[in-house]
């Protein structure tokens, strides 16, 4: 067993413990993806392990975390907020070493883009109606999340997603 497997299993063992909205809070489901992914791909998981200590020992940080939230009731707005710094870290680094973003991400980020552009477009068209406003926002927005989805689909297949 890798030591990715036993983290996971741990993970799934703490978050049973916890109540849905910390769950959803920790981030709880995006680090078992991550735990997941780095169990089923021996490439990545020992590019992480021999030569990417500092990202190993912020993983193995952020399960412990959760484990302390779990026995200890750890859950106070200071643990918290170290959790998701922790947490922020991690994601940064996968970003930044290995270009792997976690699922949604890139919906998000093109999702806001089309609202921009389509506030700048409704206030073009703003002087000669209000209704175009809306409009304008609204068709940003399916604009950003389809271009979105296409990005994120680009990525799941070269497994940058996690």
């Amino acid at each position: 067993m890798n030591p990715f497997e036993a983290m996971l299993e741990q993970l799934k063992n703490d978050s049973q413990s916890l109540r849905v909205n910390q769950v959803k809070g920790l981030r709880v489901d995006q680090l078992m993806r991550l735990l997941t992914r780095l169990s089923q791909d021996t490439e990545l998981r020992s590019k992480i392990i021999d030569g990417d200590q500092s990202t190993f020992d912020l993983i193995d940080e952020c399960v412990t975390l959760i484990n302390r939230f779990v026995t200890e009731e750890y859950v106070t707005p200071k643990g918290n907020r170290y959790y998701q710094q922790k947490l922020n870290a991690l994601t940064k680094r996968l970003r930044l070493q290995h270009q792997m973003r976690p699922k949604g991400s890139y919906l998000s980020l093109y999702m806001i883009l089309g609202i921009a552009v389509g506030t700048a477009i409704g206030a073009i068209f703003l002087s000669t109606s209000s209704n175009y406003y809306a409009i304008s926002i609204s068709i940003g927005m399916v604009i950003g999340i389809v271009i979105g989805n296409q990005v994120e689909a680009g990525a799941k297949k070269k497994n940058l997603i996690y």
